[in-house]
């Protein structure tokens, strides 16, 4: 009961402060962390509790710069969700798909593949929530060469789902070899949502079909580039 009402959350907050140029947690959620430091029998108990929650960090760069405060106490974390959305600054516009602020493609994808380093470490990472919609603009060489006739939203898709494989994978490595699946592995970074209604309202598609094509076709990137 005392761990329920000080440790269980199903959110932390964890915000740039602006004035001080501080990480701080939200103070609306207040987790009292304080309690791990009781003894080393609560702290084993306390501990899994308060890691089993999702951290929320505005963007990848704060992201970065968290894990490196945390240090070692990283490997706890399960899930971590990115909260403000970016869209790659040569992303097509379009009012129905909504307008986020501009990251450089190039930019965020240097610090993505920096930040996965970084939760390489996070050994029981479930979850990681992307916050960001790509611009498929850039048409980076395929890593499974394409067979048949596919439609352009299935390379679309299949691109997509490179894109994040690639800046990811140290940390798509690491989990693999803690004995994750194929398919836990695949799941473990989530794409936003307005990646997969943008190829579904220019290529005319049923809006789930770039999901499961992309889903598809991470496992198959997982299967022969890490477990094989």
């Amino acid at each position: 009961m005392v761990y329920d009402l000080a440790l269980a959350r199903s959110q932390i907050t964890i915000y740039w402060d602006r004035s001080d140029k501080r990480l701080r947690q939200n103070p609306d959620c207040r987790v009292f962390g304080s309690l791990l430091r009781t003894c080393k029998t609560v702290h084993a108990d306390a501990r899994a509790m308060l890691y089993s929650t999702t951290f929320e960090i505005e963007d990848m760069e704060y992201l970065d710069i968290w894990l490196q405060r945390i240090g070692p106490r990283a490997a706890n974390i399960r899930a971590i969700k990115l909260s403000q959305p970016f869209q790659g600054s040569g992303a097509r516009q379009h009012p129905i798909l909504g307008n986020f602020p501009l990251w450089s493609q190039k930019d965020y994808r240097a610090t993505s593949r920096r930040v996965a380093r970084l939760l390489s470490h996070c050994e029981n990472l479930e979850n990681l929530d992307l916050g960001f919609r790509y611009t498929l603009r850039y048409r980076n060489t395929a890593l499974i060469k394409t067979k048949g006739n596919p439609t352009r939203w299935e390379v679309e898709a299949r691109l997509l789902a490179e894109m994040v494989f690639s800046d990811l994978l140290t940390l798509l490595k690491k989990t693999k070899s803690l004995g994750k699946t194929s398919v836990q592995v695949a799941n473990l970074p989530k794409i936003h949502p307005k990646n997969f209604e943008y190829i579904a309202h220019y290529q005319y598609v049923t809006n789930g079909e770039p999901e499961q094509e992309v889903a598809r076709h991470m496992k198959l990137l997982v299967e022969r580039y890490i477990s094989g």
